[in-house]
């Protein structure tokens, strides 16, 4: 359970920042403006931009892990089904004789 609200807490976090993007990063400087200024512009954005990323990332691995315990949990439920099959099976053959 908390593998699905991790991932959907990312994923959500990460599409609330896509969503906010120009209100966090801003207008571009101008192009005459002083390079320190340009520079911290794309220090900021390129930070922004880094987390966003991380956001995704970390709710596609979580995804991935989601995935891969309901695999789990399927495969174990059929093999109890084919389990209880066999048994019932047999079962009836001992009966009818």
């Amino acid at each position: 359970m908390w593998l699905k609200v991790a991932c959907t807490t990312f994923l959500v976090a990460g599409v609330a920042m896509l969503l906010s993007w120009v209100k966090f990063v801003g207008p571009r400087p101008p192009s005459d403006a002083p390079k320190k200024v340009l520079a911290q512009y794309g220090v900021h954005l390129l930070t922004y931009f880094g987390i966003t990323c991380l956001l995704f990332l970390l709710a596609a691995i979580f995804a991935v892990l989601i995935i891969r315990h309901t695999r789990r949990q399927y495969v174990e439920e059929m093999r109890g089904n084919y389990d209880e099959l066999i048994e019932g099976t047999l079962h009836d053959h001992a009966r009818k004789e």
